[in-house]
């Protein structure tokens, strides 16, 4: 039997996805880490070359974020030491209302992703995953990754 981390390291490394699985794992503790009075108005949208970036429903609350920046950052390194970012950046964007509905921007319209489309070699990589949380998480971002890749 081969570990789960051993098998993600593999998926990881195969599809560079190493950001994606780390902003799955934040979005899925987003609101253990912060409480509701910012969940409702704040949520993370992308991680690229270490930085955060975290979608806003206001312009208002962008400038409100902009004076509680330290204090996001000391929540996020306090919860765990791998959500240590070098920066994070705040942007306007949708606030997902049921945040178990992936939805992917494409270049020309958002578009739902089943997440039983994967490719056969990746489902045989994440059956070997006992934790069915991780497996689906994991199955989402396989299926969003290969969308927005086309292929």
């Amino acid at each position: 039997m081969v570990s789960a981390g051993v098998v993600l390291k593999r998926l990881a490394k195969e599809l560079a996805i190493e950001s994606a699985i780390k902003l799955s794992e934040l979005e899925a503790k987003w609101e253990k880490i912060f409480d509701e009075s910012l969940t409702k108005h704040i949520y993370p949208s992308d991680i690229k070359d270490d930085i955060l970036y975290i979608n806003v429903d206001s312009p208002i609350w962008i400038q409100e974020l902009t004076y509680m920046k330290k204090e996001l950052e000391e929540k996020l390194k306090n919860f765990s030491p791998s959500y240590s970012f070098k920066d994070i950046i705040f942007k306007t964007g949708r606030i997902p209302k049921n945040k178990r509905l992936l939805k992917c921007k494409t270049d020309t319209k958002d578009e739902t992703i089943s997440p039983k489309e994967v490719p056969e070699w990746a489902d045989e990589l994440l059956n070997e995953i006992k934790d069915g949380y991780l497996k689906e998480s994991l199955r989402n971002i396989v299926a969003i990754n290969l969308l927005k890749s086309g292929g």
